[in-house]
């Protein structure tokens, strides 16, 4: 696992409490109209599982797997 790109390479554990972090969200030219579901999970460094999710909106876990975090959704014409 590579750590988010947003905070210079930072892991994780080098962020601060209440920090906000920008990722590139590149998108597909072709991606077609609609509305999608933006999630993120965050990984243990040693084991690679993902970690449970202690508050917020739980993304749909059939969609997005185990312990993801629904962030928002964002509509394409």
């Amino acid at each position: 696992m590579l750590p988010p790109a947003g905070v210079g390479g930072l892991p994780t554990s080098a962020w601060l409490a209440g920090q906000q972090v920008a990722v590139p969200l590149p998108l597909s030219a072709g991606l077609p109209a609609g509305t999608y579901e933006i999630v993120i999970g965050l990984y243990d460094a040693n084991s690679g599982e993902r970690l449970p999710i202690s508050s917020g909106s739980t993304a749909n876990p059939a969609r997005a797997g185990p312990h993801a975090l629904r962030l928002t959704t964002i509509t394409l014409p």
